[in-house]
């Protein structure tokens, strides 16, 4: 259980990290893209503002009538003239729009902007060359993932040993309940074996008796109590390290239910059992069997008088078991703590039926264990039903 919080709780936190990594490199991205996109449009309507001259490095002007360059100026170290009309066709074929005052556009990593002046029927084309810049920002976004990449394996190894630390207090605590409950169910074991044996060596010498009945019978539920408790404590131990093994579950299902079948007859309670054959199923068979026992004396215990129980097992994409019985005492809106440790309800407290709300509790903790699925569903009065969704074990 444990394992699992601490396991949850590390890949939370590097879900977390992973995202705040993300969202930094994404605005690291975006902002250096914005920055140069400015610096650019920046370079490139200065020169659109005053042609008679180029502005800075790589950069160039062609005055443009009649498809045909009237003027040229460029950087000549960075350009030939060659270049400059091999720049000017790429323009060219790309359509030179005269109702358009300003375009934009580009090239490889050369930026320009056009504008017509119908006063003269020219182009004014200024551009320039940004491949250093976007090698910058790329090399920027590099390095930036470079360190986020380290900063997010040091911290990883931080969270993962610092998760063991947040979930051990948890861990210490469980321990500590579980000693408790072993401890205490130990030590009232022997008193109440004492009080049982003496009740019944009472019984034998004063023949029936109702008030030893009473003592045996308070004895008796005290014992279930401390067995139920026992169970709950050291479930996670018992079946942690038990191997699964494959084998048909429909056969292991109708042996499982097969003394119930008598106990529903002597209640006069119908049973209708509607199993589809060999469905195997990769599991526990102990977890299994103590999970179906569970779920079929709470039926028992809770089926209405002279009413129906129903067991039902399907395959379709995953293995369905659903255990029913008519009757329901469970309030419409009690459904979500039905699986907290001694719930009851209240009519369940007030009536004769024995238990302590111990065995849902179970049930959950072993469907938990193995990744199974509750669905609980009622009706008050009507009917009460827990379909169990069950997976293959690896």
């Amino acid at each position: 259980m444990f394992k699992k919080a601490h396991l949850n709780f590390f890949l939370i936190s590097i879900g977390v990290l992973f995202y705040v990594l993300a969202g930094i490199s994404f605005f690291f991205h975006t902002f250096l893209s914005e920055k140069e996109k400015s610096d650019r449009d920046f370079v490139l309507v200065t020169m659109l503002e005053n042609v008679s001259d180029i502005h800075g490095p790589k950069s160039f002007i062609v005055y443009l009538k009649n498809d045909e360059p009237l003027k040229m100026d460029f950087d000549a170290s960075f350009y030939t003239s060659e270049e400059i009309l091999n720049i000017l066709s790429s323009i060219k074929e790309k359509g030179l729009k005269p109702q358009e005052e300003i375009a934009s556009n580009r090239i490889g990593h050369i930026y320009y902007k056009i504008k017509y002046n119908p006063s003269y029927d020219t182009y004014f084309i200024v551009g320039v060359n940004r491949e250093v810049e976007a090698s910058i920002i790329q090399y920027s976004l590099i390095l930036l993932l470079i360190i986020e990449t380290a900063v997010f394996a040091a911290l990883s190894t931080v969270l993962w040993y610092s998760s063991k630390w947040v979930v051990r207090p948890l861990e210490l605590s469980n321990a500590r309940q579980k000693r408790f409950i072993s401890d205490a169910s130990h030590e009232l074991k022997t008193p109440l074996t004492i009080i049982s044996t003496s009740a019944e060596v009472l019984k034998n010498d004063l023949d029936d008796n109702k008030w030893i009945s009473t003592i045996q019978d308070q004895v008796q539920q005290l014992s279930n109590l401390i067995n139920q408790l026992l169970a709950l404590s050291i479930i996670d131990e018992k079946y942690e390290l038990v191997s699964t093994e494959e084998f048909d579950f429909s056969s292991f299902l109708n042996l499982a239910i097969l003394p119930y079948e008598s106990l529903a007859f002597e209640k006069g309670i119908s049973f209708e059992i509607d199993i589809e054959p060999k469905i195997k199923i990769n599991g526990n068979k102990e977890a299994l069997k103590q999970l179906i026992g569970i779920f079929m004396d709470n039926a028992l215990k809770y089926c209405s008088e002279n009413g129906t129980i129903k067991v039902h097992l399907e395959k379709n994409k995953r293995i369905k078991l659903t255990f029913y019985n008519t009757g329901s005492d469970i309030p419409d809106d009690n459904k979500e703590i039905l699986f907290e440790r001694f719930y009851r309800s209240d009519e369940s407290r007030n009536s004769e039926r024995k238990g302590f709300g111990l065995g849902l509790s179970i049930a959950s903790r072993l469907c938990e264990l193995y990744n199974y699925q509750i669905k609980p569903e009622s009706k008050y009065n009507e009917f009460t039903s827990f379909t169990i969704f069950l997976t293959e074990q690896k």
